[in-house]
């Protein structure tokens, strides 16, 4: 999920949740409650990846069907 991604990529740079808040010029109680959120805003997660120095990349993967054709 974006919460353990966001806290995996932030993890790695040893940026604390409270540093990504300063960062994102927010408090640290607003991103802690995006991270929790399913439904980030597409806005929110071009910030966060921003913040990171990462790329954005959503990506729309079809799901395999099993068909029977007997």
């Amino acid at each position: 999920d974006i919460e353990y991604i966001v806290k995996n990529e932030l993890l790695k740079r040893h940026i604390t949740i409270t540093e990504f808040a300063s960062r994102l010029g927010e408090p640290r109680q607003n991103t802690s409650s995006k991270l929790k959120r399913i439904n980030s805003k597409l806005s929110d997660l071009e910030k966060f990846a921003d913040v990171l120095d990462c790329d954005l990349s959503i990506t729309f993967i079809p799901r395999t069907r099993e068909t029977s054709d007997k």
